[in-house]
């Protein structure tokens, strides 16, 4: 499990003994580590070479990429993937290869002599455009294009391959057994539904999913010379893979493989991963394109996965993500007794930009029933807030601003020039034009109107007063009727009004 420090050669010199060593290894881009020694190890150099390993053996070779030394301390070392190597070189200018990526391999990897080509498809045709770019980019590109692939490392014969990723799932990730939490994300940052490049027709390519998702629109950047049917199947492929947004899952588990014995506990990066949810009656299957060890030499069984879709319809995958997925799970060990005891969580986050033909949404929601949209076109903005079917809203045009909610609070001093209610109750407000339902400024009746200090009507100030003189009171224009002792009142041209629930104040001409 220690790591090796290794001369140029690649023979040992000496086992490091770190106080931590992290791990993070990707399908792309490549693979690092970071290790901390103490005081008393071997002083480490730039560019010197190590073997790390992992809960199963050796996982690659590392180069140093950077070193800080605090002396008394000790030294904190960056390494990469030995494959970065091919970045030191360069390739020819202004050249386009092409073929099978047997042959574009052999090609590049003849722009250096450490890496020797590996078992790799003698099949197909693709082409790649180099202008002194560095070998590795290179490499990367051939990669993209051919899409579901990924590159294989033997540091024994120090040669590289290009295998096809599994399409079914030959591991799993299961709350109760080998996952303590999930946390899943879905994104538009890589989205794109149409593609433009010279040799398509019309210019362009559009994916099945422009309709759903509208025109997100991205240049391939492909050579103004290359083939058309290349040309077609590279926008083919690059559509695939870009045409839905971006789901993500984020998976802290136990590697327990060494301790059930069954292969599904394996976890490999490029595999197919099933991740199951029992508690949720969820499942869904993506590829692993990380790991990460933050603690190899403390804790070897846990990594941290990151799972990502794979160029294929995301419809099965949105509508399960849509399902109520909170609660805790008791993390049961499996097997061989491997893993803890714990209490298993899911986080998720969701967000999405969409963009319609004529508008844009913008989304965040999670599993437990709460979603928040602002939807942005021509003519309007609407902002909603929802939570288990009780909703609130703003919708703004040119011409109005309607807000709907069960409760609205306003916060500070406020004036309206106009102002409509069924019901008011006011302690302080100027108002231009007052209407309230139960409050007849012709023939009503006084209904559901305080006036806690002053009333002003007609440019009047009506105030409190506490002498009772009338009930059931109506009023005209100029004019109090009112009942009282039996008998019904009515008074001409009123000037000043005194109101306290059942009690008036006035004084008449």
């Amino acid at each position: 499990m220690l790591p090796r420090l290794l001369d140029a050669n690649q023979n040992e010199i000496t086992r490091l003994h770190p106080d931590k060593l992290s791990i993070r290894i990707n399908q792309t881009p490549l693979s690092t580590a970071t290790m901390s020694l103490p005081e008393g190890e071997p002083t480490i150099t730039l560019r010197q070479w190590t073997e790390l390993y992992g809960p199963y053996g050796s996982i690659g070779k590392y180069r140093v990429s950077s070193v800080k030394a605090d002396y008394g301390e000790g030294q904190n070392i960056s390494l990469e993937h030995g494959i970065t190597t091919l970045g030191d070189y360069l390739t020819a200018a202004d050249t386009t290869l092409t073929g099978t990526p047997y042959d574009i391999m052999g090609t590049l990897l003849g722009y250096q002599s450490l890496w020797q080509r590996g078992t790799m498809s003698n099949t197909g045709n693709y082409s790649v455009k180099v202008d002194r770019s560095n070998v590795l980019s290179a490499v990367l590109d051939l990669i993209k294009q051919m899409g579901a692939y990924m590159l294989t490392y033997d540091f024994s014969s120090w040669s590289v391959g290009i295998v096809a990723l599994e399409a079914s799932p030959s591991c799993e990730a299961r709350l109760r057994r080998n996952a303590e939490s999930v946390k899943i994300t879905i994104d538009d940052n890589d989205m794109c539904t149409r593609v433009y490049a010279v040799g398509l027709t019309n210019g362009y390519m559009d994916a099945d999913t422009v309709g759903t998702w509208g025109i997100i629109a991205k240049s391939l950047g492909t050579a103004d010379n290359a083939v058309a049917a290349d040309v077609q199947a590279y926008a083919t492929q690059y559509l695939a893979e870009h045409k839905n947004p971006h789901v993500s899952l984020e998976i802290s588990a136990q590697e327990l493989a060494n301790k059930t014995g069954e292969a599904i506990d394996t976890f490999a990066v490029g595999k197919m991963c099933r991740v199951a949810l029992p508690d949720w009656n969820f499942t869904t299957e993506h590829r692993i394109v990380s790991m990460n060890y933050p603690d190899i030499l403390g804790d070897p069984n846990n990594v941290q996965l990151s799972l990502s879709t794979t160029p294929r319809d995301l419809s099965n995958t949105l509508a399960g993500i849509s399902n109520d997925l909170y609660g805790t799970s008791t993390v049961q060990g499996g097997g061989g007794g491997g893993g803890g005891s714990g209490k298993g969580k899911l986080a998720e986050y969701h967000t999405a930009i969409l963009r319609n033909t004529d508008s844009v949404d913008i989304l965040a929601w999670d599993l437990n029933g709460a979603k928040a949209a602002i939807t942005v076109n021509a003519n309007n903005i609407e902002l909603k807030v929802s939570k288990n079917g009780v909703i609130s809203s703003i919708n703004q045009t040119a011409e109005s601003i309607v807000i709907s909610a069960s409760k609205i609070n306003l916060t500070g001093y406020v004036t309206a020039s106009q102002l409509t209610a069924a019901f008011a109750d006011f302690t302080a407000s100027t108002i231009d034009t007052l209407s309230v339902t139960n409050l007849g400024v012709t023939s009503g009746v006084f209904g559901s109107l305080t006036a806690n200090n002053t009333f002003r009507y007609g440019g009047e100030n009506i105030n409190k007063a506490s002498t009772v003189v009338g009930v059931g009171l109506n009023v005209s224009k100029n004019t109090i009727h009112y009942d009282y002792g039996g008998a019904s009142y009515s008074v001409s041209v009123v000037t000043n009004v005194s109101l306290d629930t059942d009690t008036i104040l006035y004084l008449a001409h």
